[in-house]
């Protein structure tokens, strides 16, 4: 895991440089709530929004950041900072 982030529900979202994968973690039952599949490989930072869509750094990779919403279905890039 690279990057990690805890929201007000307890819910543990990890980003993967290997795979780019994004894995959701509810920490009161240490249950897996979802895991997903993107391009960000080499994403450094992931937020999530208490309606669960999630902001991950792909900049090293598009020049974005994505937005991953309904369960990591739609991605949608946000701005170009370059």
């Amino acid at each position: 895991p690279y990057g990690m982030f805890i929201n007000n529900q307890d819910h543990l979202f990890v980003t993967s440089q290997n795979g780019g994968n994004i894995t959701v973690w509810n920490l009161r039952t240490n249950t897996l709530i979802r895991h997903f599949t993107t391009n960000s490989s080499l994403s450094h930072a992931i937020f999530a929004t208490s309606n669960d869509d999630i902001y991950v750094d792909n900049i090293q990779t598009t020049g974005s950041i994505d937005k991953w919403s309904d369960n990591g279905t739609n991605r949608t890039l946000i701005g170009n900072p370059g």
